[in-house]
């Protein structure tokens, strides 16, 4: 079983800096069902759960979900698994409570959010700018912020897009219609381009999943 992020100490870590291949196999991934695990603290437990009730509350963090068999397998590779179900720490009584708990719809128009979205700018130096940026880049930035601050009451992707439809200028853009904003060009140079660049792959990567499931048109039995 490979290392859960948050269960990586130290020693190791200085260890694998040796070698280029022993930090990258470390603490590289190819999408962020890593991420998600380590965010609540999912590790190898007595408790069975279906991998399909699972991935309903990895879809709620996260801001590109991989598909359901991506997500499988790649939780196979740091959690047990018998049978069709996952051996988890986390009870299905908790996952259900998060995924039923209420949401609260006016997030974006209460002050709260506000002053944390203006604390986040002015503290990030996001500012107007001649670059058009992805919102899901921008959103990433927003979340090393979070995470740097140990933020953990946060905007979710869709909200985020929303209110900063209202300090930016913004349009879609592509065949995937996603939401760009037109920022300052330094706006991301939280992150390295290295991330940057897995960042978009695992975005193109994702983009293609769902295009092959896409339904083909004419695909459809003719009627008789």
């Amino acid at each position: 079983m490979k290392k859960l992020p948050h269960n990586i100490d130290t020693e190791e870590l200085l260890k694998a800096l040796e070698t280029a291949e022993d930090i990258q196999e470390l603490v590289s991934f190819k999408n962020d069902v890593p991420l998600f695990l380590s965010k609540f603290k999912i590790e190898a437990g007595s408790n069975f759960i279906l991998p399909r009730m699972l991935y309903k509350l990895y879809k709620l963090y996260s801001v590109d979900p991989v598909s359901q068999q991506v997500f499988s397998l790649s939780c196979s590779e740091f959690v047990p698994r018998k049978g069709h179900y996952f051996k988890l720490n986390i009870t299905p009584l908790k996952v259900t409570k998060i995924l039923t708990k209420p949401k609260n719809r006016n997030d974006i128009s209460s002050s709260h959010f506000k002053k944390h979205y203006d604390k986040f700018i002015e503290t990030a130096n996001i500012t107007k700018g001649t670059k058009w940026t992805e919102g899901f880049m921008l959103f990433e930035v927003y979340r090393f912020y979070c995470i740097d601050h140990k933020l953990h009451k946060r905007l979710t992707y869709e909200n985020f897009v929303t209110i900063s439809k209202m300090y930016f200028e913004h349009k879609r853009i592509g065949s995937s219609k996603g939401m760009w904003f037109k920022m300052d060009h330094d706006t991301l140079s939280i992150l390295t381009p290295e991330h940057q660049q897995n960042v978009r792959n695992s975005r193109r990567m994702n983009d293609k999943e769902r295009e092959k499931r896409k339904p083909k048109k004419g695909s459809g039995s003719k009627p008789n």
